[in-house]
């Protein structure tokens, strides 16, 4: 009778791991030598991942990764691209972003920039952090095109990046911009989110390189120096393109 109504509350808390739990513990035969703490702990910690891997799950969609394989777990080392094994090590903890950190991830085309840009993303949001992952230009050009349509709906889209927690900008500078209103743009969230969230950068132009990609040299270096100054540089090294040689996920 107690197990039922105990059961019945656990459910309508919305408890329903550890309602299954305290079941399956019950049934157990060994439930007996367990102490009161590791039962009540077996239970708690079972809805505990639970709701963890739901959240996980929800937010890997709102990042558009829901259908990467990129995991860190995968990265074949056995390819000769001289990664720094000891700051992969440093950033697959993920400290980086608790810390309010970039990072720029620079390399050729084809040499693994945007599978390991994916599985910091990943990382991210298995660590419960908010996560976009997007193409530079076309996340650009969307906060663009709402600039000049709706400035009220631009203005809190704005404010929504610059605290996003992680925000991963794959093939960053592929082309020039050269436009006051998007280097506005870019400038206005680029310094918003100097020292308070984590920039993910991917890209195959050098950052000596970038100032040249915008209108005028100032603007250029206030963006470059607040992506570059506050963060980790990953370099991969590559001769081939990897693309055409490796599965999917197995970079």
């Amino acid at each position: 009778m107690m197990k039922t109504q105990l059961q019945g509350m656990l459910l309508e808390l919305n408890l329903h791991t550890m309602a299954q739990v305290l079941d399956n513990q019950l049934s157990d035969p060994l439930y007996q030598e367990f102490s009161k703490l590791e039962f009540v702990h077996r239970m708690v910690e079972e809805e505990y991942v639970s709701r963890n891997n739901t959240r996980s799950s929800q937010l890997l969609k709102r990042a558009g990764l829901w259908k990467t394989q990129a995991d860190l777990a995968k990265i074949d080392y056995s390819i000769d691209r001289k990664l720094n094994r000891d700051l992969l090590a440093q950033l697959e903890s993920c400290d980086f972003i608790l810390d309010n950190k970039n990072l720029c991830i620079l390399g050729a085309a084809g040499s693994g920039k945007s599978f390991f840009a994916k599985a910091f993303g990943v990382e991210a949001c298995n660590r419960l952090h908010r996560t976009l992952y997007s193409n530079a230009n076309t996340f650009l050009n969307k906060l663009h095109d709402l600039h000049k349509e709706d400035r009220k709906k631009y203005e809190r889209k704005l404010r929504y990046f610059q605290r996003l927690p992680v925000l991963i900008l794959d093939d960053w500078l592929m082309f020039s911009i050269h436009d006051q209103v998007r280097e506005s743009i870019l400038l206005d969230l680029i310094d918003a989110r100097y020292g308070t969230a984590t920039t993910i950068i991917c890209s195959q132009v050098d950052p000596d390189d970038w100032c040249e990609r915008f209108s005028g040299y100032t603007i250029g270096n206030a963006i470059t120096s607040r992506l570059m100054a506050n963060g980790f540089t990953l370099i991969i090294q590559s001769d081939q393109d990897l693309r055409q040689t490796k599965y999917p996920g197995e970079l």
